[in-house]
């Protein structure tokens, strides 16, 4: 055989050998999956990001060594967070149950499950961060009872009590301060999603309270004490020098404690929504006299809105400062309108909602859309502005490779994930409309591994899940928690003032780039972080799945 016609073959072989002609290399190139699963009809897209470009055209799915399905890649989508080339790998007709990776010539993904059932564990896990964090005697099996003495004084009006039981509800994250609003905001997603999804926390024994109303109840319970008399109502307890304190125990905790009675609109408004709601849930059960306690006590709250207290506190010491409360308000109008049906509340709903600004951003502190999204069925311009700001979302996921929502990374950016996700389902719920649930699935499968790092942010979820959280009972007591989802990337010019002292070799470096980060690591507590509000968001969102 002649040279030119060894050379020839040897370029033919090579050729289909290597996918049309590329090497794609391990080295080069990763495959990004959601590590937990898909359910069988969900929208499925991996992603494959690459150094070097990716030649040939096709994908396969092996259940071990069988090849189950092939498919396409889709076209070259270009250059984000370091890495040049980015494909999407759609198989979102694939349906069968079993356990799964994905191969694109040497290139291999994690596995991952397709069923029915894969986020029931992972709702139970989730609604167990809770336990981690309860206060006082609320009974924990993660540390023993503790701050058993809050509060021996209370800093703010000029008629405070000298001392005022504030014991229970819930640490906020990995140091031990409760806020108001964080408490509510919490209690109100954990009844949220309840009344949506009933069945997912049922476990046949009709003799009891689900477990996710009983864990409601501690924050129920709490905001009830900080509502401690009319016009007056605890904002916070503990400061923040709390979390520059040298890492401790809860029970073991020292720290000089204070509550900060500081009321506002801001923290009367969300307290009463969230006795509203649970005003309806607790009816819709027939515990007609807890129904009426708690709708009481929503009327209450919003009668205190009306009253001369600021709009919002704004102190120097609070990790939490609203500085608006009309979105407060109108969830409040909203949640006793659907208690009570009384049209007043309706009239107010309505009025507040529709001089509100459109803004493009959910949590704790913006809860616009949240209204509208609670108000959508009675009413089709609130339905109308919720499909507006989900197309905004949704036009900002689909010019990344990943599906990230927003063009920014902000402190909490796995919040604003889970709170488009929340509001994408509430959508569905309100209208029937389908259209945003695909933009729903690209934020739980981004949170659960499919990003450039290929971490999933809940530990104890996937392959790769934050081990060394943020976090001082599962530092001090070396144990994993359950299920808790961490504050996520965060830009690196954002990250880089506070001049974090980091402990662990960072395990995701190869993949770090110049505009965002992420450490798992103890001391990082930008991205690394978990609170119980995103907690609460992420549970709903995974209650939905389990629905399903």
């Amino acid at each position: 055989m002649s040279l030119k016609y060894t050379f020839n073959f040897l370029f033919i072989f090579f050729f289909l050998l290597n996918g049309c002609g590329a090497v794609v290399s391990k080295e080069d190139a990763w495959i990004r999956v959601n590590q937990i699963g898909y359910l069988p009809y969900d929208s499925k897209i991996a992603v494959l990001m690459s150094r070097t470009p990716i030649r040939t055209t096709e994908f396969k799915i092996f259940q071990q060594r069988k090849t189950v399905y092939e498919g396409l890649l889709s076209n070259d989508l270009g250059s984000y967070l370091g890495f040049p080339h980015h494909y999407h790998i759609d198989f979102s007709n694939f349906q069968s149950d079993g356990v799964f990776h994905i191969r694109i010539g040497r290139i291999r993904s994690n596995e991952f499950r397709i069923e029915n059932s894969l986020y029931l564990p992972l709702v139970d896990s989730l609604l167990k961060f809770f336990e981690v964090q309860r206060c006082g005697t609320e009974l924990s099996n993660y540390h023993q009872p503790c701050h058993l003495t809050d509060v021996p004084s209370v800093i703010g009006s000029s008629n405070n009590p000298l001392q005022l039981d504030l014991t229970g509800g819930w640490h906020d994250a990995g140091d031990y301060r409760k806020f108001t609003l964080t408490i509510a905001h919490t209690t109100y997603l954990l009844l949220l999603s309840y009344q949506y999804f009933p069945r997912v926390f049922y476990d046949g024994n009709s003799n009891h309270r689900a477990d996710i109303l009983d864990e409601a109840m501690v924050g129920l319970r709490w905001l009830q004490k900080a509502h401690f008399q009319d016009l007056q109502i605890i904002t916070q307890v503990s400061d923040p020098n709390d979390k520059g304190t040298n890492w401790r125990l809860p029970e073991q905790d020292s720290h000089p404690r204070f509550g900060y009675n500081r009321p506002s609109k801001v923290h009367c408004a969300y307290s009463s929504a969230t006795f509203a709601l649970a005003s309806s849930v607790f009816r819709q059960m027939g515990e007609d006299q807890i129904a009426k306690e708690y709708l009481s006590r929503a009327q209450s709250l919003f009668q205190m809105c009306s009253t001369n207290i600021p709009n919002y506190t704004s102190e120097a010491d609070s990790a939490y400062v609203d500085n608006t409360f009309s979105d407060n308000l109108a969830l409040a109008a909203v949640e006793l309108y659907r208690a009570t049906k009384n049209r007043e509340y309706f009239s107010l709903a309505k009025s507040i909602l529709d001089t509100l600004p459109m803004i493009t951003w959910f949590s704790w502190g913006d809860l616009t859309v949240l209204a509208d999204a609670r108000f959508a069925e009675y009413d089709s311009k609130s339905a109308e502005r919720v499909e507006n700001v989900l197309n905004e979302f949704l036009n900002m996921s689909n010019s990344n490779p990943f599906g990230y929502p927003l063009s920014v990374y902000p402190w909490g950016s796995a919040s604003v994930q889970t709170g488009v996700a929340l509001l994408s389902i509430l959508y569905a719920k309100a209208t029937g409309k389908r259209s945003f649930l695909g933009l729903a699935s690209k934020q739980r499968d981004f949170i659960l591994g499919c990003n450039h790092l290929g971490v999933s942010f809940i530990t104890n979820s996937g392959n790769e899940y934050p081990k060394y959280p943020h976090h001082q009972i599962a530092y001090l007591k070396k144990i994993s928690l359950p299920a808790a989802i961490m504050g996520g990337f965060i830009s690196k010019s954002a990250y880089a003032p506070f001049q974090i002292v980091r402990e662990s070799k960072d395990r995701f470096a190869a993949f770090q780039n110049d505009t965002v980060v992420y450490y798992d690591d103890y001391q990082d507590f930008l991205t690394n972080e978990p609170t119980i509000g995103n907690n609460a968001q992420c549970l709903f969102i995974m209650a939905w799945w389990a629905s399903q």
